[in-house]
C-alpha cells in the first residue's frame, strides 16, 4: 500500500500543472471580420478583404489561421488551417466576405473565436477583431446584457487562457472605447484606422508582435542583405493601385510581379505587395515606385536580435526594463564577438506627436544593467504621457544590420503586464500609480507552497514507515 501512495506523491510531483507543459511551438490565429452593411461605407473598396491577407502571406508553416465573418450573425468561412498547406484556400475564403449584414454582434464574434481556439495547444494564440460599428443587435437590454457577460465571464476566462484579442477600430463610427477596454482586458492592443488605405499596417504590427521576426532596416526605399540572411520577406506600401511597385536586386536585376525568378512569391494587393525570397543575394537592394512609408524588410536568418520586450500597454508613470543582445545559431554573442565586429545597439522611440527620442543602452553593470561585459545591453522603456509610440532595437555591425520594431501604449489604466500566465500580474492603482500584486496570484502561490511541504512532509513518514516494516 505505501508503494502505491508513494508512486501517488511522486507522480503529483512530477506532472506539471497547467496548458504550457504540452504546448506547441507557433501561432493559432482567428481573424473576426464585420461584414455589416456600414462597410459598405466606410470601406467602398473592400479593403477589409485584402487587408488580412498581408498577415496570411506573412505567416510560414506550423502556423495556423481561421476566418470568421460577423454581422447579425457570425459564421466561420475557415477553420484553423495551417497556412503552409492551406494558404490558397484561406485566401479564398476571405472573397466570401461582404458587406450586408443589418448589425453587430461583436459579443458573438468572440465567442465563436474563442471556440475556435480553446482546443488549440499552441503556444501563442490571438484574435484579431475588425469592425467600424459598435455592438449593435437592435435591442439596448439584449446588448447591454451581453456586454456585461462578455466582460464578466468571456474576456476573464480569455485571459486566463492566455488569447490575447487585438482590435481594430475603422473609422470614426466605431466604438474605440469598447474595442480598446477589450484589447487592454487580454493584454492585446488596440489599432484605430482612419483611411482604408492604411488598413494593412495594423495587420503587419500584429505579425511583428507576435512572431517577433528579425528585420532589416529600410531607409530611403533601400536596404542591405547580409551574408546570414536564409529568406527575405519584403512587405511593400503602394501609393495607388495602379502603382507597378519593383525591386532591383545588388545586380541590378529588377524584379516584378509580372517578372520574377522562379521560386520568389509575390502577392499583390491594392494597398500592398508581399515578396518573398529564399537565399536573396548579398548587397543593397532597392524599392522602386512605393509610397516611401510602412515598408518592412523581414528576414529568416542564424543571427538574431533578440528583446526582453514584450509588454505592449505600460501604465502612465512606470519604465518598463528591456534588454537586447545578439544570437547566432542560438548563443548569444559574448562582448569580445561584439567588439570584434564593431556592433553598436541602440534604441529609439517616436512619441504620440511624432517626436523622437534615444534610449540609452548600457552594458556596465550600472543603472538598470545587471552584469557588465555580457553582451546584453538594458535599457529603460516608457515614463512618457498617455499616447501610441513605436521603439525600434537597432543592432549594426561591419558587415550587417539587424532591426526589430514594435508599438506600444501608455495608458492610464491598469493593465495586465507582459504576456498572459507569464511574470506577476501588476495591478496599478488609478488613484496613486503604486503597485501590488494580484492576491489571487499570491493565495495559489501560499497554497502550492504549503501542499508542497505537506507532499514532502508524506514522502518522509511514508519512508520511516517503510524502514519499519522491513525491520
Amino acid at each position: 500500500m505505501w508503494r502505491v501512495s508513494l508512486l501517488c506523491l511522486v507522480l503529483l510531483i512530477a506532472v506539471p500543472a497547467g496548458r504550457g507543459s504540452g504546448a506547441q511551438a507557433g501561432l493559432d490565429a482567428v481573424i473576426a471580420v464585420d461584414t455589416s452593411g456600414s462597410m459598405k461605407r466606410t470601406d467602398p473598396r473592400n479593403l477589409k478583404v485584402q487587408a488580412p491577407r498581408i498577415f496570411i502571406s506573412l505567416l510560414e508553416g506550423g502556423n495556423s489561421v481561421a476566418i470568421v465573418a460577423f454581422d447579425s450573425e457570425v459564421r466561420v468561412l475557415a477553420g484553423l488551417s495551417d497556412v503552409s498547406k492551406e494558404r490558397n484556400r484561406l485566401l479564398r475564403s476571405l472573397k466570401g466576405i461582404s458587406s450586408t449584414g443589418a448589425h453587430t454582434d461583436i459579443y458573438g464574434a468572440i465567442v465563436a473565436s474563442y471556440r475556435i481556439l480553446r482546443g488549440s495547444r499552441k503556444e501563442s494564440r490571438i484574435i484579431v477583431l475588425m469592425t467600424d460599428g459598435r455592438m449593435d443587435l437592435g435591442d439596448p437590454g439584449t446588448e447591454k446584457t451581453l456586454l456585461r457577460r462578455m466582460f464578466n465571464e468571456v474576456l476573464p476566462e480569455l485571459t486566463e487562457a492566455g488569447i490575447r484579442i487585438y482590435t481594430i477600430a475603422f473609422g470614426r463610427g466605431a466604438d474605440s472605447e469598447l474595442l480598446k477596454e477589450i484589447a487592454l482586458k487580454t493584454g492585446g492592443f488596440f489599432y484605430f484606422i482612419d483611411s482604408d488605405d492604411d488598413l494593412h499596417i495594423p495587420f503587419t504590427d500584429i505579425y511583428s508582435k507576435v512572431m517577433a521576426p528579425d528585420s532589416l532596416p529600410v531607409r530611403d526605399e533601400r536596404f542591405y542583405v547580409d551574408g546570414a540572411v536564409e529568406e527575405l520577406t519584403l512587405v511593400m506600401t503602394k501609393g495607388t493601385s495602379l502603382t507597378e511597385v519593383s525591386l532591383e536586386s545588388p545586380e541590378g536585376v529588377t524584379y516584378t510581379y509580372s517578372r520574377h525568378p522562379g521560386g520568389v512569391r509575390w502577392y499583390r494587393a491594392r494597398t500592398h505587395e508581399v515578396v518573398t525570397i529564399k537565399r536573396p543575394p548579398r548587397g543593397t537592394w532597392f524599392i522602386r515606385y512605393s509610397a516611401g512609408r510602412g515598408s518592412r524588410a523581414f528576414i529568416i536568418t542564424g543571427l538574431n536580435l533578440m528583446t526582453t520586450f514584450d509588454r505592449y500597454l505600460i501604465p502612465e508613470g512606470r519604465e518598463e526594463r528591456v534588454e537586447v543582445w545578439l544570437q547566432q545559431q542560438g548563443e548569444a554573442l559574448a562582448e569580445t564577438s561584439l567588439l570584434l565586429e564593431g556592433v553598436v545597439f541602440s534604441a529609439e522611440v517616436d512619441g504620440p506627436a511624432g517626436e523622437g527620442m534615444a534610449v540609452e543602452l548600457r552594458d556596465d553593470g550600472f543603472g538598470a544593467d545587471r552584469i557588465a561585459g555580457d553582451g546584453v545591453y538594458t535599457g529603460l522603456l516608457g515614463g512618457g504621457p498617455p499616447g501610441e509610440y513605436i521603439v525600434r532595437f537597432t543592432a549594426k555591425g561591419k558587415t550587417f544590420e539587424r532591426e526589430k520594431s514594435y508599438t506600444f501604449a501608455v495608458v492610464d489604466a491598469p493593465v495586465r503586464g507582459g504576456p498572459a500566465g507569464v511574470g506577476e500580474e501588476v495591478v496599478v492603482s488609478a488613484a496613486d500609480g503604486q503597485e501590488g500584486v494580484s492576491w489571487r496570484r499570491v493565495i495559489l502561490r501560499f497554497a502550492a507552497v504549503n501542499a508542497g511541504f505537506a507532499l514532502l512532509v508524506s514522502m518522509v513518514l511514508l519512508y520511516r514507515r517503510w524502514k519499519v516494516d522491513r525491520g
